[in-house]
């Protein structure tokens, strides 16, 4: 990987530790305090998304939708109509979906699109495979969150004896499972990936050689399991 990206995901990890701090301030906040944070952030994203979605600000004229919004005014989006619709959905217009497309059939590691977004798809077991895109801030948020978990473990980021995480999923880089741990694994954590397909044995014989401090579980379940949480034998 080029240095560029190299510096690019380091700024992405920065930042992602900072949300976290943000995320756990939130931990000591009230019931009524929480709540009336989530419904500004709501108000925010509804004003954002009616202003920049062509398909929302179509929506909004179509159903006659007004300020103050409610989310309940809004019809549920379910993954055949965001892929049906999605140019129409994004609020950057440079985000097409042929485009990305072309850019997913070439993803080999942690890219980006656009050098700002990462492009990845849900695994299809719908029947509907749906790609969403993220900017470099909402990805930070991802991982803050994902740093937030591993914190309540015992677990916290350290650039001198960096955390041994390893995470099962899936083996591609169009899947989030793969993709979010790649791009920590830079700085401050330790990753290894073990595809969710692995079997048994073979899964219980890396994870005694590597000994993880943390286990992080995905495909078809998610969670973490703290040192000493587990014992492979």
């Amino acid at each position: 990987m080029g240095r560029p990206d190299t510096l690019r995901r380091l700024g992405d990890l920065a930042r992602a530790v900072a949300y976290r701090q943000a995320l756990i301030r939130h931990e000591r906040w009230s019931r009524p305090r929480l709540e009336k944070f989530q419904y500004r952030q709501l108000t925010r994203l509804l004003d954002w998304v009616t202003h920049k979605s062509p398909f929302y600000l179509k929506l909004c004229q179509t159903l006659n939708i007004s300020k103050p919004f409610d989310l309940q005014d809004f019809p549920i989006m379910d993954k055949q109509a965001h892929m049906q619709h999605f140019d129409q959905l994004v609020t950057d217009p440079r985000l097409r979906l042929s485009q990305i497309h072309d850019h997913l059939a070439c993803l080999s590691s942690d890219e980006y699109y656009l050098g700002e977004y990462r492009a990845l798809t849900t695994a299809g077991s719908s029947g509907h495979r749906a790609v969403f895109v993220s900017n470099r801030k909402e990805w930070s948020l991802q991982q803050a969150a994902s740093m937030r978990i591993a914190a309540m473990m015992g677990i916290f980021p350290c650039s001198v004896k960096r955390p041994r995480i390893v995470t099962t999923g899936s083996p591609s880089p169009l899947h989030d499972s793969y993709r979010l741990p790649l791009s920590m694994d830079i700085g401050l954590y330790h990753y290894h990936m073990l595809p969710a397909t692995t079997p048994v044995v073979e899964l219980v014989w890396k994870l005694n050689t590597l000994k993880p401090d943390l286990l992080r579980g995905s495909l078809p379940c998610s969670g973490y399991w703290p040192p000493n949480s587990f014992k492979a034998t």
